[in-house]
């Protein structure tokens, strides 16, 4: 697998664009709501709305890119499909906008072996795709401008 690191805050038509590259190669996604963090209505509406979609559901400690130390979040996972990526591209303008209380947090992606497409910390804006050979040449054409670091 090679890493890009997205190095800025996306505008809207680029994460939509990055969505879309998304939903060709991952399977399913993944957000967490943190207790103790007051939960907006926008996040039980958008719950519901992909409640269709949802595959798990778990108390965790950590998820990709995060450690909590003495508590825990819930982590939604969901199956991507174009349903549940219109219902994503409609949520939110911007990759970094997935912090609570107005969205979930972290909006990140799995392939179909859980292993993470992209791994997102919303609240730090750092984000970064582990990707193959074939889909790392399609993002960096694709995206170029927004990389930081390729490994």
């Amino acid at each position: 697998m090679r890493t890009l690191a997205i190095k800025k805050d996306l505008s809207t038509n680029e994460y939509k664009a990055l969505l879309v590259c998304l939903a060709k190669i991952a399977t399913s996604f993944t957000f967490v709501i943190r207790p103790e963090i007051k939960s907006g209505p926008r996040i039980k509406s958008l719950i519901e709305r992909l409640n269709d979609f949802l595959i798990a559901e778990q108390e965790v400690d950590q998820w990709p890119g995060t450690q909590l130390f003495g508590r825990t979040a819930k982590l939604f996972k969901f199956k991507l499909t174009e349903q549940s990526k219109e219902i994503l591209l409609v949520s939110s303008k911007g990759l970094f906008d997935w912090i609570q209380p107005e969205l979930p947090e972290d909006l990140s992606f799995l392939y179909q072996d859980d292993q993470n497409c992209l791994t997102n910390i919303a609240h730090e804006k750092d984000a970064w795709l582990s990707l193959n050979s074939d889909e790392y040449n399609l993002v960096l054409k694709e995206f170029s401008e927004l990389i930081i670091r390729n490994n």
